[in-house]
This record gives structure tokens, C-alpha cells and sequence, in this order.
């Protein structure tokens, strides 16, 4: 396993979370539309000064430019970690298919980013597009366990009881399904539609208002995903030392995540200077949410060697 690889991949894998989070700031700041045309930004690689008339601010055009940028170089550092795959494929051949998913992904993800500008961010193509980021993001999450696993032949292996299994992988896509609508929420404007904290203007369904129906289907997610959690504290934690640290990482970011939720629900009426900056907050904790259920996906599959937390002593 060449020494330069994980560092490698740790640093793809941050540069990724940090995409995804520049992409909110891109989405609450308006700053989809500020490159008006793809792959170039005004028909230029470096589109500064922004264009006199074209309505928006230097550091929007930068924000959506700044966007692109790193996305292309993500794709470079993905090109890296391929070629390093290539060389393992024949002893670790997991960490050369995962690679070979990553640029699939990406591939899809650079379409989805050019359809996004092509339809002037429709809620739909931006959720997509975060969607199919947060899939990217997975296959890194596993590339990075898998090597930093190298040739260790004591992987922290263990049983999980099938029941163990679909319960992590329910919270896994229920948190997916809830970002994602979230960023249907938050590009369709809809994220103050509703006011109050539990119904909807006094109704628990909204009908009429398509604003409002987002939002609340947002908000049943988020309650799928505080049930599904819960459940999985109390059951599964019992199951393997390794579980249970899992099911602790998930109640600390679901308490989290429902603080910042609430918090960008009231901004819209009580602190409104403070909404982009915990709106951001909030998908960028959800996405190390995100990161934690893949991680237990991937000790659960892989072995819990590699993982942030993992010790040789527990597995002796």
C-alpha cells in the first residue's frame, strides 16, 4: 500500500465535506445563478471583475466560481487515488471497485452540476445534485477505511445481526432522504413557510401552498429520522462494542441537528441576520451525520479496523 495513499484520501475526503458545505453557502446566498453559463462563468475560466449588469456581487460570482473550482479539483485528487488503486487492485481489489464507483459518481455529479445551471437551480436538479454529492461522499468514506485498514490482518471483524444491519441502513437513508429534501426546502425559499415549530399555520399536511408542503415533508423526515435513532440507541447498542459507539455518535449528532434545526426555524422571525449562517450549520453537521452512519456501514461490512475510534486492544 503505497505510504502517500491515505493521506491522500483523507485529504479528497475533507475537500469533498468542504465542497458540499461551500455548495449550501453557494445555494442560501443566491449565488447559484452567478455563473449564468457551464462549464465557463461569462464565457471566461477567471470571471473577475464580475460583469457590470450582470446583478450579481463579486463575491457571489466567486462563491459559485470558488464552487466549480474545487469540484474540478477534487476531480484531479480523484485521478490520484485511481491511479494508486490501480497499483493494489490484485491484493486489495475492494479499494480498486470502490474507486472505479467514485469516478462513476462523479462523472454523473459533473452532469447533474450542468443541468442544475441549464434549469436556473429548480429545486428538484439542486437536490439531485446534493443527493449524488452525498453518494460521492460515501465511496470516499469507504476508499478511506479500506486503506487505512492497508495490510492489517487483524480487521476488526464482527457478526452483526441481520436486524442490526437494516436498522443502520434505515438511518443511514432516512438522514440521505432528509438532507436532500432539505435542499429542496432551502432552494425553493421554503424554509420560513411554515413559522411555528410543530404544525404548519395550524396544519399538519399543507395542501395548496407548495412551499409549505415541502417544508413539512422536511420536517417528517427529520422526525423519521429522530425515531429511527432512538431505536437504534436503545436496540443496537447491545449488539457489539463497536455498535455501540456508533449509536452514542448518532444520538450526539441528532441533538445537534435538531438544535440547528429549531434555530434556523426561528431565524426567519427572530434573528433573520443569522439564517444563512446556521442554515449552513445545519447541513454541515447533518452531513457528518451523514458520514457517521456510512462509517458504521462500512465497519459493519469491512471490519472496524480503519475507523477514527478503533483500538487493537477491544479486538484481542
Amino acid at each position: 500500500m503505497p505510504k502517500i495513499m491515505l493521506p491522500w484520501v483523507k485529504l479528497t475526503l475533507f475537500l469533498t465535506y468542504a465542497l458540499i458545505v461551500m455548495g449550501a453557502t453557494v445555494r442560501v446566498t443566491d449565488s447559484g445563478m452567478a455563473c449564468p453559463d457551464w462549464p465557463l462563468c461569462y464565457g471566461q475560466w477567471i470571471p473577475f471583475p464580475a460583469p457590470e449588469g450582470s446583478g450579481y456581487s463579486n463575491f457571489q460570482v466567486f462563491m459559485e466560481w470558488g464552487h466549480r473550482l474545487l469540484a474540478s479539483i477534487i476531480g484531479f485528487f480523484l485521478i490520484g487515488i485511481g491511479v494508486m488503486a490501480v497499483k493494489v487492485r490484485k491484493v486489495r481489489p475492494a479499494i480498486f471497485w470502490w474507486t472505479v464507483a467514485s469516478f462513476v459518481v462523479l462523472a454523473v455529479q459533473v452532469k447533474l452540476g450542468g443541468i442544475t445551471v441549464w434549469l436556473s437551480n429548480i429545486h428538484w436538479s439542486v437536490a439531485l445534485h446534493l443527493g449524488n454529492a452525498m453518494i460521492f461522499f460515501s465511496t470516499l468514506i469507504v476508499i478511506k477505511r479500506l486503506v487505512a485498514q492497508g495490510e492489517n490482518p487483524n480487521r476488526g471483524e464482527f457478526k452483526t445481526p441481520f436486524g442490526a444491519k437494516v436498522l443502520t441502513w434505515l438511518v443511514a437513508v432516512s438522514v440521505f432522504l432528509t438532507m436532500v429534501m432539505g435542499a429542496m426546502v432551502s432552494s425553493a425559499h421554503a424554509g420560513g413557510s411554515c413559522g411555528g415549530l410543530l404544525s404548519c399555520m395550524g396544519d399538519w399536511m399543507p395542501s395548496e401552498d407548495f412551499q409549505q408542503l415541502l417544508h413539512m415533508k422536511h420536517r417528517y423526515l427529520a422526525l423519521m429520522t429522530t425515531i429511527l435513532t432512538v431505536f437504534y440507541f436503545i436496540k443496537v447498542k447491545k449488539v457489539h462494542p463497536e455498535l455501540k459507539k456508533s449509536a452514542i455518535a448518532f444520538k450526539v449528532f441528532l441533538l445537534g441537528q435538531i438544535l440547528l434545526g429549531v434555530l434556523t426555524l426561528y431565524s426567519f422571525s427572530h434573528y433573520a441576520n443569522y439564517y444563512m449562517h446556521l442554515s449552513v450549520a445545519h447541513l454541515a453537521w447533518g452531513t457528518l451525520f451523514f458520514m457517521a452512519t456510512i462509517g458504521t456501514l462500512g465497519k459493519i461490512y469491512y471490519g472496524a479496523a480503519g475507523g477514527s475510534h478503533y483500538k487493537e486492544a477491544d479486538h484481542a
